[in-house]
C-alpha cells in the first residue's frame, strides 16, 4: 500500500498499520501492515472506543502518545513490540466519512515521536485521501457485483434438487468471484467428489492425497478416498509446473460444510490469491447455503426413496391379496377331495397284504401329506395365524415332526442335542409347524443325503431351536429374501414356508436368524421367550 511505503520511508519507522473500519461490526481490523507477524494482522481486532486505535475512530482526532507506559488506553502486554515509549495514531477521513486508522510506532533511531512527524502523518494521510476515495469507490462497486453475484447462487442453489446442480452453481460462483485454480466439494453422506480444475493436466492423484488428509484433520474419519465417486471437470487449461501444484494444495483454504451436529462435506478451494477478511465473510456467506442445500437435499432424497418404497410396498399388498383371494378358494376347493384320497389310503394302508402294493399307497399317502401342508400354507397366508397358546414340551413337538419325515430321513445322518426340555408356553400346531418346515428344507438342500442337526437349548432369557444342514448353503443376495411370500429357488413348493415360520415365531414375541456358508450348509436359529 503507497500509504505504508511513505510513512516508512518519511518517518524512518518499522512498524506501520493501516486499520479499517467495519461499520456494521464497528471493529477496526488490520488490511496492511510493515512488521507486524501474520497472526496478529489476521487476529487483532479493535472495538470502537477501545484501546488507542478505537479512541482515535471514534473521536476522529488525531493523537499522538509521548509515553505509552503511562497511558491507561494501552495494553501493557504488547509492550514488546515497541522500542519507543510513544506512537502516533491518526484517523484515515475523507470530509466526515471515516475510512480507519493509522498507526505508527517504532522510529528507526529510537527516539520519541514529536509534533512535527505527527503533522507529517497528516499531510501524507491528506495525500492518500483521493486514493482512499477512490478505493472506497471501487470497494463498493466490487460489493454491489458480490451482492448480485450471491443473490443469483442463492436463488440458483435454492431451486436445484439435484446434487450435481448445487454443486455446479457453487464452483461457477466461486470461480466468478475469487478465480481459484482448483475447487473441492466433498459430500461425505453421498461419499463424492465434485472437483473443478483450471490447471493442465492429470492432478487427481496429488488431490486425493490432500483431501484425505483433510478429511481426516476435520471429521477424524480415516477416509478412504477410493470409496468416493469422483466427478471432474476442467474449466479452461492454465499451464501450471507440476511442482508447484503441491504448493497450491499446501496453501489451500479448506472449510468443513457443516450443520449443527451434521458432517456433511468439505469445500477446499486452491490459488495463488490470499484471500481477505472480506473474502472469508463471502466464503461463510456461501458455505452456510451450500451446508443448508445439501441437507435440504439429502432429506429430500430420503423422503423420494421412502415414497417410491411406500408405492411398492402398497402395489405389492394389492397385488398379495389379490393372490390371496385365489388361493383361499384355490385350498378351500382341493380341501375336500383331498381328505377322501388320505382318507382312502389310511384304509387301503391297512387292508393291504402286498408289499410292492403297500409301498405304492405309502408314496400316495406321502404326496398327500405333502399337499396338505401347501394347503394349510396357503391357508395361513390368506388369514391372521392366531397363536393358542399352552403348556407344551418342545421335545414331543420336536418327535411328532420327525416321525413325519422317518422315511424321508433313512439316508440322512440325523443328531438331536436337547439340553433343555422343561415346559413351555406356547401354540403346539404352530410350533410343529415350525419343524415341519425347517427339517423339510433341510432334507431337500441336501438331496435327502448328508447331515442335519437339531439343537433346543436354553439361551439367556430364551430358549433357543437350531436346525443345521450340510447342504449347498445360501448365497448372501437370496439370504436377505428368503422370508418374503413366495419366495422360492426350488422346483417344489411355493416360497410361502420360511414366511409363516417367521410369522409364527414373531407371535410368540421371538425372533429367527439364518446363516449360511457356501459348500458347507446353513442353520436357522429360532429364539423364544422363556416367559
Amino acid at each position: 500500500m503507497w500509504l505504508v511505503d511513505e510513512v516508512k520511508k518519511r518517518l524512518e519507522v518499522t512498524l506501520v498499520s493501516v486499520m479499517m473500519l467495519d461499520e456494521e461490526k464497528r471493529e477496526l481490523y488490520i488490511v496492511e501492515s510493515s512488521g507486524l507477524p501474520e497472526k496478529i494482522i489476521q487476529n487483532v481486532k479493535q472495538d470502537l472506543g477501545k484501546g488507542i486505535a478505537g479512541y482515535v475512530a471514534e473521536k476522529g482526532e488525531a493523537l499522538l502518545v509521548g509515553d505509552i507506559e503511562k497511558d491507561p488506553r494501552f495494553s501493557k502486554k504488547s509492550l514488546k513490540k515497541y522500542w519507543t515509549k510513544s506512537l502516533i495514531s491518526c484517523p484515515i477521513k475523507y470530509g466526515n466519512h471515516l475510512f480507519g486508522v493509522l498507526n505508527v510506532n517504532n522510529k528507526k533511531d529510537r527516539t520519541p515521536f514529536n509534533e512535527n512527524d505527527l503533522k507529517k502523518v497528516e499531510d501524507l494521510i491528506e495525500e492518500a485521501g483521493d486514493k482512499f476515495l477512490s478505493a472506497s469507490i471501487k470497494d463498493l462497486k466490487q460489493r454491489t457485483r458480490e451482492l448480485n453475484v450471491l443473490l443469483s447462487y442463492f436463488q440458483n442453489i435454492s431451486s436445484s434438487l439435484y446434487l450435481s446442480e448445487i454443486t455446479k452453481h457453487t464452483k461457477d460462483t466461486l470461480i466468478s468471484l475469487f478465480q481459484p485454480l482448483i475447487t473441492i466439494i466433498t459430500v461425505l453422506p453421498e461419499k463424492k467428489v465434485f472437483l473443478t480444475s483450471r490447471i493442465k493436466g492429470r492432478i487427481n492423484d496429488k488431490i486425493k492425497i490432500h483431501l484425505s488428509e483433510k478429511l481426516d484433520y476435520f471429521f477424524e474419519i480415516g477416509s478412504n478416498m477410493s470409496e468416493f465417486q469422483w466427478i471432474t471437470t476442467h474449466s479452461g487449461a492454465v499451464p501450471y509446473p507440476s511442482k508447484k501444484i503441491k504448493k497450491i494444495l499446501s496453501s489451500s483454504t479448506n472449510l468443513p460444510i457443516t450443520i449443527g451436529d451434521k458432517k456433511l462435506g468439505l469445500l477446499s478451494i486452491g490459488g495463488e490469491t490470499h484471500f481477505s477478511r472480506e473474502d472469508f465473510r463471502v466464503l461463510t456467506i456461501i458455505l452456510n447455503h451450500l451446508a443448508v442445500a445439501i441437507d435440504k437435499l439429502i432429506v429430500y432424497q430420503k423422503l423420494e426413496d421412502e415414497m417410491v418404497k411406500t408405492k411398492e410396498e402398497l402395489a405389492i399388498s394389492e397385488k398379495m391379496a389379490a393372490i390371496g383371494k385365489v388361493c383361499g378358494k384355490i385350498s378351500h376347493d382341493l380341501r375336500n377331495p383331498l381328505s377322501i384320497i388320505l382318507l382312502s389310503t389310511a384304509i387301503a394302508k391297512n387292508k393291504e397284504k402286498d408289499e410292492k402294493n403297500l409301498e405304492i399307497i405309502k408314496r400316495v399317502e406321502r404326496a398327500g401329506n405333502t399337499m396338505e401342508r401347501l394347503i394349510e400354507e396357503i391357508t395361513d397366508f390368506t388369514k391372521e395365524i392366531k397363536i393358542k397358546k399352552e403348556m407344551i414340551e418342545l421335545t414331543r413337538t420336536l418327535e411328532n415332526a420327525l416321525f413325519l419325515f422317518e422315511d424321508r430321513l433313512v439316508n440322512i445322518e440325523k443328531e438331536v442335542q436337547i439340553s433343555f426340555s422343561s415346559p413351555i408356553s406356547a401354540d403346539q400346531r404352530r410350533l410343529e409347524q415350525v419343524f415341519l418346515n425347517l427339517i423339510s428344507n433341510a432334507i431337500q438342500a441336501m438331496n435327502e443325503k448328508g447331515k442335519i442337526e437339531i439343537k433346543i437349548e436354553k439361551e439367556g432369557d430364551f430358549v433357543k431351536i437350531e436346525v443345521s444342514d450340510t447342504g449347498p448353503g445360501i448365497p448372501d443376495e437370496i439370504k436377505e429374501k428368503i422370508f418374503e411370500p413366495f419366495f422360492t429357488t426350488k422346483t417344489k413348493g411355493i416360497g410361502l414356508g420360511l414366511s409363516i415360520v417367521k410369522e409364527i415365531v414373531e407371535k410368540h414375541g421371538g425372533y429367527i436368524e439364518v446363516s449360511s456358508t457356501l459348500g458347507k450348509g446353513s442353520s436357522f436359529k429360532i429364539f423364544l421367550p422363556l416367559q
